[in-house]
Order: C-alpha cells, then structure tokens, then sequence
C-alpha cells in the first residue's frame, strides 16, 4: 500500500493531480488531506464509507485513513487537488482554531460546497500551490500556516451549524489527545521539554501517549516536540530581535551551548551559520 507524502519533505504537501494516479493501488497518508474536487465525478472508498465525489466537492481526511479508488466511466476525468497538513503545522495547533471543529471536519470528511464557498476555496488552493512552489521565499511555510488559519476559520464560520451540537462528549479519543497533546506543546514548550511532562497534563501515559502519536502521525511525542521547538527556532532566528543566548533562553534550553548542539541535530548546522546564511536552509531539511 503506498504512502501518501510519506517521502515528501516539509510541513505541507501538494499535488494537482487525476484519479489515474490512484489507480490500482489503495493509499494511505501520514497528513492530514484537504482535497478539493475540480470537475468531473468519481466513487472512493475512504475508511469504511463509500463516497460519491463532484465538483461540488470537498474532502477534509484525517491521517492513517486508507483511500481506495472505485473505477468508473467519468472518473479519470475527476481532475483534484490534494493539500497534505502535518499536524505540527500551526493552522493544525494554532489555539484559535476550535479543535471541535477540526476533529468533525475530519469525522464528516465529505461537505458539499455552495458556489461562494467553491470559489473561495479553488482561489486558497492556487494560492497555496503557487506559494508552495515558490523555493525562493524563505517565508513561504510562514505564508502556508496563516493562509490554512484563515481557510479553516473561514470555512468553520459558514458550516458551524453543521458541528456545533457535535461537541465530544465522552473520553477522548486518539485524535483529540493528539490535538490536546500539540496545543500542550504550543502552550509549555519553553518551559518543558519532557514527553513525561504532556503525559500527565493530558492524564495518561507516556507509553500511551506514545502510541497515540505513532498511531495518528507515525512520529514520536519527543519528535513531534522537537520538530515544534526547531520551527520555533528557525523564525526566531531569522527575524533578528534576539540573541542566540535569548532564544536558547526564550525556548527553554539549560544553555547556548545545548541549543546549539539541538540545532546542529535538526539542521546539520549551527544557529549562527542560519542565521548569517537563511538561505543555506528551509525547512524542508528537518530531519525528522
């Protein structure tokens, strides 16, 4: 079975693409998949459910989710476009972003869409392929996160009708701990660095955690916290306002001298060296 932007580098992935492409070979992603249907018509079976897909069509995935493409006549003509969101992405732990909200886009998976709200979003998807595609824009991933912010937000002002009485009523499941585990990470990583740490907000195990993580991200919560603090650095250090001691500071770090060490980890190179030469490295080359 094949992955999905699995071997795709960066926060977000993005593809134009035809039903062609999934044809005879089911796929399965470590994103979570907003899928917007151009034209044409198709049939996929996405988990259990067997959904008819048209133009007047958008798909909103969660991770792990097996897409199985069902032949028919007008099919290979269903032209679609696929962005693919990690979830340590902000819009994904922004804290503006009602998690209720997105755990039902994730569950509903299916919406139909009035012409207004259809032209919004094939304006957000040329935008996001254009500037994902521009390699020469040391903020494009800053660009990325806002504009999937204001997507999400906008796309939950005009369904919030169709979610408000769906809040979580019993325990948790896997994605909302995940959920709540990266909104922990926003809210304490310059203060904690411990999986133990978000483990016990969250009252449950830092093996359970663990499996949680790996089952919805196939990444670890120590990864998934280092890959949040390595963002971090990178926009600190590429506006200037601090020292490098007053990031290593700012995020938490018992020293310079173990931020850099960190860094070095992430990135094969030191702070200084990012940040005299920003355009040495993206965030592509998270090692992670």
């Amino acid at each position: 079975m094949e992955m999905f932007f699995n071997n795709k580098s960066g926060l977000l992935g993005f593809l134009s693409t035809n039903l062609n492409y999934f044809k005879n070979k089911p796929i399965v992603s470590d994103r979570f998949m907003i899928v917007l249907v151009e034209s044409g018509s198709a049939t996929l079976k996405i988990g259990d459910k067997t959904i008819y897909i048209d133009n007047q069509m958008l798909l909103t995935l969660p991770p792990r989710v097996i897409i199985e493409y069902i032949a028919n006549e007008s099919s290979a003509d269903c032209a679609i476009k696929i962005i693919g969101v990690e979830p340590a992405m902000g819009p994904i732990r922004d804290t503006r972003t009602d998690f209720d909200f997105i755990l039902t886009i994730f569950k509903q998976i299916s919406w139909k869409l009035d012409e207004k709200i259809k032209k919004i979003a094939i304006d957000f998807f040329n935008i996001v392929e254009y500037v994902t595609n521009d390699e020469n824009n040391s903020m494009r991933h800053d660009v990325l996160d806002y504009l999937l912010i204001a997507f999400l937000r906008f796309f939950q002002s005009r369904i919030k009708h169709m979610y408000s009485n769906a809040k979580e009523q019993s325990n948790m499941n896997s994605q909302n701990i995940l959920m709540k585990f990266l909104n922990l990470v926003r809210e304490h990583h310059t203060k904690d660095h411990r999986v133990a740490f978000y483990a016990d907000q969250l009252c449950i195990s830092a093996k359970y955690l663990t499996q949680i993580t790996k089952q919805t991200t196939r990444k670890t919560p120590k990864e998934l916290i280092d890959r949040y603090l390595a963002n971090e650095s990178l926009t600190l250090l590429y506006q200037h306002h601090y020292t490098i001691q007053e990031i290593s500071n700012k995020l938490g770090f018992p020293d310079q001298s173990y931020f850099g060490r960190f860094f070095k980890r992430m990135f094969g190179i030191s702070p200084l060296h990012y940040r005299q030469n920003p355009e040495k490295l993206s965030r592509e080359m998270l090692k992670m």
